[in-house]
């Protein structure tokens, strides 16, 4: 096992080994890598008065699991909006995440955490420009944390915090453990309102108004990228061309990049995405599977949801496998947005896999 795997926390004494690295070592799933590595990302410089200072910011972690017997693609998990790798590397009551069953299927697995959350890096100047006696952007940028009574019912828990439906698929006896991880994360402020509202996809991350030298443009990616795209397509330089994992607000960049770049998309999950295309010209040329759980309507989802029928439908008739999977029309009830994260999230995951086995 590489020494990057085993990461120590120090906590009133007692060194803790996240869960996700045990798996790794046990239960017949033998790796040849795994820890982290950074992507993307650029040094800043400010010269303020007689004082230098050059950071790093915009740079992307990525965990990663490389199975022994890696004989499929490559898949690449993308959590949704302030939500981090933690969600597919393993579940709130401790159970195994979907980077360890895809590995045990033969993919390496890449996890990766995009630029705005605070376990990745980004840029903190915005922040600081007030107290700098410096004016503010335009748009002064909001950091946010989701809070236990906005996602309850809006991820489809229960109607309100300790009060789970009968029927919920969620750990709620654990939840504790998932709110633990949800880490800190900022948004330009004209975004903030529309990617955390709903169907509305997040604006590309402004370009930094110092000096800035490495991989700002993403190697030629171009400017109007998102933060989160640059990041991605950094590390489909590294892994090759890959099987996109995408949840929730990761959808729009793991769809126009399939749309931009086809040559690097092996195929395309999207779990209760935002971004489905819905115009011929944008949808992926490449296998397409969509995801939902329940109580859509109550969620406020039946437009994304719609959205991805015709994405499904588009890929289908381009002569791409393609599948819309609504767990209720299957017989499945209480899956919540978090379904990577729910009690049958062994058997979702099989159903993804079926799916790319069969592509």
């Amino acid at each position: 096992m590489a020494a990057t795997a085993t990461v120590l926390a120090v906590l009133t004494g007692a060194f803790l080994v996240p869960r996700w690295v045990a798996d790794a070592r046990d239960d017949g799933l033998t790796v040849t890598a795994s820890g982290y590595f950074f992507v993307g990302g650029q040094q800043v410089t400010d010269d303020t008065g007689d004082r230098t200072s050059t950071t790093w910011t915009g740079q992307a972690m990525v965990h990663q699991l490389v199975p022994a017997a890696a004989d499929e693609p490559p898949v690449i998990m993308m959590p949704g909006l302030g939500l981090s790798s933690s969600i597919f590397l393993t579940t709130p009551d401790g159970r195994e995440g979907w980077a360890q069953q895809a590995a045990r299927a033969g993919h390496p697995v890449y996890v990766l955490d995009e630029p705005s959350l605070a376990v990745s890096g980004f840029d903190v100047r915005p922040f600081n420009a007030v107290a700098a006696g410096e004016a503010p952007p335009e748009s002064q940028p909001t950091m946010s944390v989701w809070s236990e009574e906005e996602i309850w019912p809006r991820w489809g828990f229960g109607a309100s915090p300790g009060q789970p439906y009968p029927d919920t698929r969620f750990p709620v006896q654990d939840i504790d453990q998932f709110l633990a991880a949800l880490p800190p994360y900022w948004q330009a402020g004209a975004a903030a309102a529309g990617a955390r509202g709903g169907a509305t996809a997040r604006q590309p991350t402004p370009a930094p108004s110092a000096t800035a030298t490495g991989t700002a443009d993403g190697g030629g990616r171009g400017p109007g990228a998102s933060a989160q795209e640059q990041a991605l397509l950094a590390l489909l330089e590294r892994t090759g061309p890959a099987i996109l994992l995408a949840h929730s607000a990761a959808g729009s960049a793991a769809f126009a990049v399939a749309d931009q770049h086809p040559e690097q998309v092996v195929a395309v999950v999207a779990v209760e995405p935002v971004g489905c295309p819905t115009g011929a010209d944008q949808v992926p040329a490449a296998p397409t599977i969509a995801v939902y759980g329940d109580r859509i309507a109550d969620r406020r989802q039946t437009g994304r949801l719609d959205a991805c029928r015709s994405t499904v439908g588009l890929v289908d008739a381009a002569g791409h496998p393609a599948r819309l999977v609504y767990l209720p029309d299957e017989g499945v009830r209480g899956n919540t947005h978090l379904m990577m994260q729910d009690d049958n999230s062994d058997d979702i995951w099989r159903r993804i896999e079926d799916f790319l086995a069969d592509s």
